[in-house]
C-alpha cells in the first residue's frame, strides 16, 4: 500500500501575522465593548424634560403632556387664582412624580405631605397664600397602551 503523502506550502509568518492580528484586535475590542456595557446601571431617577410653554407659569408640566380641556377650569379674580386642569401623557406615573418632586421647588414650591391612595399619588404643595394639589394617576391601557393624568388643583391657601 502507498501512502499519501500530502504537501502544504509552508505560508510566510507575515501572512499569517497580517490575517491574525485583525482578527484579535476585533475580538479585543468587542470583548471591551461588552465588558464596558455590563457595569453598574445608575440608580438616579430620570427626570423628564418640562414643557418649554407651561399652561400655568409657575406650575411645570412634563413635556409631552396635553391639556383636556374638556374637563379643566380657571379662574382669575383680584389676584386670585383657581385653576382645575387636567393633562394626559404617556410617560409613567412614577416619572412623573419623579418631575414634580425635582422641579416644583424650583418654582418655590414647598412640599407640604406626599400620599399614595388607591394607586393615585398625591403631592400637596404651597407657596405663599396659595396651594397646589398634585395627583398623578395612571389610566387603564387602551390600544396604545397606558396613559398617565395629573391633575393639578390651584387655589388660595385657607389654613
Amino acid at each position: 500500500m502507498l501512502k499519501r503523502r500530502v504537501i502544504r506550502p509552508k505560508m510566510n509568518q507575515r501572512i499569517v501575522d497580517k490575517c491574525i492580528h485583525p482578527a484579535r484586535l476585533t475580538l479585543l475590542a468587542l470583548t471591551v465593548t461588552l465588558a464596558g456595557g455590563c457595569g453598574p446601571e445608575s440608580t438616579a431617577p430620570t427626570i423628564l424634560q418640562a414643557r418649554a410653554q407651561p399652561f400655568i407659569v409657575d406650575v411645570p408640566l412634563p413635556d409631552h403632556f396635553e391639556l383636556d380641556r374638556r374637563k379643566s377650569t380657571h379662574s382669575f379674580t383680584a389676584g386670585r387664582r383657581q385653576i382645575k386642569h387636567y393633562y394626559l401623557g404617556t410617560a409613567s406615573p412614577l416619572a412623573v412624580s419623579n418631575f414634580y418632586r425635582k422641579k416644583m421647588p424650583d418654582h418655590q414650591w414647598e412640599l407640604l405631605d406626599r400620599n399614595l391612595s388607591n394607586g393615585v399619588e398625591i403631592l400637596n404643595y404651597r407657596k405663599g397664600e396659595e396651594k397646589c394639589e398634585i395627583r398623578i394617576e395612571e389610566l387603564p391601557g387602551g390600544l396604545f397602551g397606558s396613559k398617565t393624568r395629573i391633575s393639578v388643583i390651584l387655589q388660595p391657601d385657607q389654613s
